[in-house]
């Protein structure tokens, strides 16, 4: 999989900042994840977003090694700088699949809808 079109975009919604992710994310793209997802914890020290960040990737339609490595690092980031950080799946397989056979479903905090990842409390 090389050169997958990825499209990234950041809003602040209710008292949290959203990425949502639409596309494939792979070898060739998965840093602007990560950037992006870093400057949205970034943002969330602001106060009307109270340290709260929800990543929706319901839009993926590819999550290589290389997105995954993304996901855990940003969670690192997160969980380094006491923000929270959630990953809105749902059980669209290129995306739930690849996160359940490393693992990462025992790390990361998933959540089946972005009200679900919303309502959390930190």
């Amino acid at each position: 999989m090389t050169g997958g079109q990825l499209e990234i975009t950041s809003e602040v919604l209710d008292t949290a900042v959203v990425v949502t992710v639409v596309g494939e994310v792979d070898n060739t793209n998965a840093d602007r994840l990560e950037s992006a997802v870093g400057a949205a914890l970034g943002r969330a020290g602001l106060p009307e977003v109270a340290g709260r960040v929800a990543v929706d990737l319901v839009g993926v339609s590819f999550l290589g090694s290389a997105g995954l490595s993304a996901l855990v690092d940003a969670n690192d980031l997160a969980r380094e700088s006491g923000k929270s950080l959630r990953f809105v799946v749902n059980d669209h397989r290129p995306v739930l699949e690849p996160i359940q056979l490393g693992g990462l479903n025992q790390l990361l905090v998933l959540c089946y809808s972005l009200a679900d990842a919303l309502r959390l409390e930190l």
